[in-house]
Parts: C-alpha cells; structure tokens; sequence
C-alpha cells in the first residue's frame, strides 16, 4: 500500500511539473509575442526586431519576398518599415506547447500604419502563425507567417 502511495505521489509530482513547465512556457511565449514582439516592431529597429528569431528563422510577410535568418529578416523589416511606423496590439490567442523545445501561436494583430510622410494612417487586421522553437532555456521565433484580413 505504501508502495502505491509513494508512486501516486511521483507520479503527481512528474506530472505537475509537466503542467507547471507548459504554463510557464505558455507565459513566456505570450510575453514574447504580446509585449517584446510589438514593442520591438513600435522600435522601427530592425537588428531588434531580428533578435526574437532563431538563426534559421523563415519570415514569410504578405505581398513580399520571404526572408530567411536573422540578417535576412532585419534587412526585410527594415526595408518594410522605412516609410512608415508600425504600431501593433497583438493577441496570442492560441499557444500550443508540442515539445519542450517546439510550441506554435495563432494570434490576431490590430496594426496602426502611420505613413512618416504625413499622410492619413491607418489601421489594418492581421491574423499571425509562429512556430516557436527553445534554444539555450530562451523561445525564440522560428517562423512567422500572416495574412491581411478584412
């Protein structure tokens, strides 16, 4: 009896670190996206911007080239933004743990496009795919995909 008592326990206990690991991921993640993400697109910076993705990230933006590693990405953002500033509200809506190392996000973007021109801005819908990947304890972006939405 003691015996199966002990292995409940551990069992509980391997468990409830699987669980407490995926929200913690999920937390982690959703910081990424939600705050580092858009405050690293507001910045215009593109070797910032570059820096949530891995080294062999796939940037694959709407009516443009894709883009592939992190120099690649930052040359692409940077060029995206040179004429206007990018104000984005991201919801990571769907945050899906795989693997210890491997997670995707599905998310929505409210974007503000303000022209640096001075032009009349506005304001566009996106929805948003991120494959995740952990490298070194830290989540990093391995691919994005979106698309414009009405």
């Amino acid at each position: 009896m003691k015996f199966l008592y002990v292995l409940s326990i551990s069992v509980l206990l391997i468990l409830g670190g699987q669980v407490n690991a995926g929200t913690q991921d999920k937390a982690e993640i959703q910081e990424l996206i939600e705050k580092t993400y858009a405050s690293n697109v507001k910045s215009g910076n593109g070797k910032w911007y570059a820096s949530l993705f891995s080294k062999n990230a796939q940037w694959m933006p709407p009516k443009a080239q894709d883009r592939y590693g992190q120099t690649d990405i930052a040359f692409g953002f940077t060029d995206m933004v040179r004429d206007i500033k990018i104000e984005p509200t991201l919801v990571a809506e769907d945050i899906q743990i795989m693997t210890s190392t491997v997670a995707y996000v599905v998310g929505k973007a409210q974007v503000l496009i303000r022209p640096k021109d001075g032009s009349s801005p506005k304001n566009i819908n996106l929805r948003m795919v991120w494959i995740m990947s952990k490298d070194s304890g830290k989540w990093m972006i391995t691919r994005q995909i979106w698309n414009q939405k009405p």
